[in-house]
């Protein structure tokens, strides 16, 4: 057991650096045309026999691998760095173009820890950082695991995941994996200080030979206050499945379920469906192009849309109506991943999730386990897109996989094995998908926006979940039931009736703190989300800001473009380092055509998975990107409301932080005749 809580701390705390990653399938790796970061294999494999050595020369770090005595140093070089509480944090990866056979007679020898060391270190450091109080805990939200420190009565320390903890613990500061790191460093410079000699100088954890191609090295020079995450080598590709075993479940989901038994118990959906693509089709040949392009119009400087008629608009629009509810955005994993976690532990009835990926990584393994041990007590529904899920699953997450972790190949019954936990897959006929993400908690409060089940979801990406509360959690409920009933053995007809049971509330006057929320769905026949856009894009007078990981959708193009010439103020943020290389092409031909017409384009430094907008005060936001998939395809969910103080909060924490950090477009992006393929290829995504 000593030996495994060692492996658990050495492997959980350090890890603190969130890395660049994506996984593309073809075509351009980012936006920008920048080729990733270096990868190599054969140093990689060369590491498994050698012993590493660590030097400081004029305050730089170089490592050295020693093999039969011979000896081979590099430097490292800086990618990224910022400050946090007085600490600098360098990520950093080999810079093999800086060699060395030895290094100079000056070089400051670094302490290299093993295993057992670092375990010993990291248990003082969280013995120190935990509340004296017996059953006060500090929970640490770490990459590979959730873990909570706290004392008994006789004022042992214990250190366990999450799911171990006893219930009488009480939960009374919480820190990730970087505000831990920091804290630690910040602890070994005070106790230097207050040392008539240094303790601590400059060490170094090794990772690598567990880890390939993500953190190799963590050092940390107490003197200087610094943190450098080193990256190590990247094996590539090999640790995908072969391609004969992805053809074959492939076939098994795409032919098998999604078409043949999906058309048995939803003959009209699956059939409607395939008329939404054939409709599609016949009306992109006579599609136009924009009204007018204007990209020096001046921006129009009276008052935006009429809200108020604007709402009774879309009364008629969606011919449904506004439900009271208090809204709070949740950006980012680290944000919303852990008040998820604490609404499952102290759930009394019910946990309902829909969702696009319930990925196969140890994080979502990690919230499966939850989910499991949960239903014992409480009902656990969950249903996922099957070929969404598949996909995901085949590809392991940036940071690889953990020591010995074998990764489930079906997640539905990995959730039903030896549980009570009632678990669905959603069929994709002719390649659509339940692209919707929403979970359900005792039926009291929800959450809705663009995060699945995953690693990336959780440490990697930029992404948006909304908290819901108030009475359209009802309503959002009711959805749940309506899908979970569809995706079971009743089918069509099952979805027939819980459709007839859809409650009819509108808003006549809002409970203190809540503000009039709008429910917009994509569905087979019915393309709300997409046509409340357009209609919102046509209304906008201002400004309209949007943030979407894949535009492809040449109507809301259309419709910006004619916006700008106007006068209306376009802003449109994509992500920098999209995850699928098609859709990259496709974004940037699509950033082009925007540029052109005068709408200002952001790039966001990384992979940004938000789906949001705002238009002259109303908001839109969830789980549709601006692809066609999304506006007249696949399941969707987008919530919406022209409540002045929530459109005000997303504006706070979503908007202009994404316009201050992305790197605004000046000029055309330069393209290649592979991006002009998989533009043509993304038409029908």
């Amino acid at each position: 057991m000593r030996g495994v809580l060692q492996r658990l701390l050495l492997w959980t705390v350090l890890l603190g650096a969130v890395l660049p990653g994506m996984t593309g399938c073809a075509s351009r790796t980012s936006l920008t045309g920048e080729p990733y970061r270096l990868t190599m294999p054969a140093l990689e494999t060369a590491l498994e026999h050698t012993r590493v050595q660590a030097v400081q020369v004029d305050g730089a770090l170089r490592l050295g691998f020693v093999n039969d005595n011979e000896y081979l140093w590099f430097g490292v070089s800086p990618l990224d760095v910022h400050e946090e509480d007085g600490v600098a944090i360098w990520l950093t990866e080999l810079h093999i173009h800086e060699r060395l056979r030895r290094p100079p007679r000056r070089a400051r020898p670094v302490t290299v820890l093993d295993d057992d060391e670092v375990a010993v270190i990291l248990r003082d450091m969280i013995g120190w950082l935990t509340p004296h109080e017996p059953e006060q805990g500090l929970a640490l939200q770490l990459r590979r695991r959730e873990l909570v420190s706290w004392r008994d009565e006789q004022g042992g320390l214990h250190i366990l995941p999450w799911p171990e903890v006893p219930p009488s613990v009480t939960l009374v500061e919480r820190m990730d994996d970087r505000q831990l790191a920091v804290r630690m460093l910040s602890l070994l410079q005070d106790m230097n200080a207050n040392s008539e000699a240094p303790l601590f100088g400059p060490m170094l954890f090794t990772l690598t030979p567990d880890q390939p191609g993500a953190l190799g090295w963590i050092y940390a020079d107490p003197e200087a206050g610094e943190l450098l995450y080193v990256l190590s080598p990247a094996e590539g590709a090999d640790a995908r499945e072969p391609m004969l075993r992805v053809s074959l479940k492939t076939l098994d989901r795409v032919v098998v379920r999604s078409h043949f038994l999906t058309f048995l118990k939803n003959p009209v959906t699956t059939v409607r469906r395939l008329f939404g693509h054939v409709e599609d089709a016949v009306v992109s040949v006579a599609r136009r192009g924009p009204e007018a392009i204007d990209p020096q119009a001046p921006l129009h400087e009276g008052p935006g849309m009429d809200l108020e008629a604007w709402e009774h608009r879309l009364d008629a629009l969606t011919g449904h109506h506004r439900y009271p509810g208090e809204l709070t955005f949740l950006v980012g994993g680290d944000v919303f991943f852990p008040e998820l976690v604490e609404r499952i532990h102290a759930a009394q009835k019910s946990v309902d999730i829909r969702t696009y990926i319930f990925d196969n990584d140890e994080y979502a393994v990690q919230l499966a386990d939850l989910l499991r041990a949960r239903s014992d007590d409480i009902r656990v529904r969950v249903m996922m897109d099957d070929l969404g899920s598949m996909m995901a699953g085949l590809t392991p997450p940036p940071e690889g996989y953990g020591p010995g972790f074998q990764p489930p190949s079906d997640m539905v019954r990995y959730l039903r094995s030896g549980s009570a936990v009632q678990a669905r897959r959603v069929g994709n006929p002719w390649l659509t998908g339940d692209h919707a993400k929403l979970t359900l908690v005792d039926r009291d409060v929800a959450y809705v926006g663009g995060m699945n089940y995953g690693a990336e979801y959780r440490y990697h990406w930029h992404d948006m979940m909304v908290r819901v509360e108030g009475p359209v959690v009802g309503r959002l409920q009711t959805e749940f039931d309506r899908a979970w009933a569809h995706a079971g053995p009743g089918g069509d007809l099952a979805y027939l009736i819980r459709s007839l049971r859809l409650p009819r509330l509108e808003v006549t006057e809002m409970p203190d703190g809540m503000a009039p929320v709008r429910v917009l769905r994509t569905r087979s026949g019915q393309r709300e989300i997409l046509r409340a856009q357009l209609a919102a894009i046509a209304s906008a007078q201002r400004y309209i800001f949007i943030a979407t990981p894949y535009f492809t959708e040449p109507d809301v193009i259309n419709a910006l473009l004619a916006a700008r010439a106007r006068g209306v103020d376009v802003r449109v943020v994509l992500p920098g380092e999209g995850n699928h290389g098609v859709m990259n092409s496709a974004n940037l031909f699509t950033a082009n055509q925007l540029l052109a017409g005068g709408v200002r384009m952001f790039i966001y430094p990384g992979m940004t998975h938000v789906k949001a907008a705002i238009y002259d005060g109303w908001a839109s936001f969830g789980s549709a990107n601006f692809d066609r998939l999304s506006f007249k395809m696949n399941q969707e969910i987008n919530l919406a409301t022209s409540d002045p103080a929530t459109v005000s909060a997303l504006k706070d924490v979503l908007f202009m932080p994404h316009f201050a950090i992305s790197q605004e477009l000046l000029a055309p992006l330069a393209w290649t005749w592979s991006d002009y393929v998989a533009g043509i290829l993304s038409r029908p995504l």
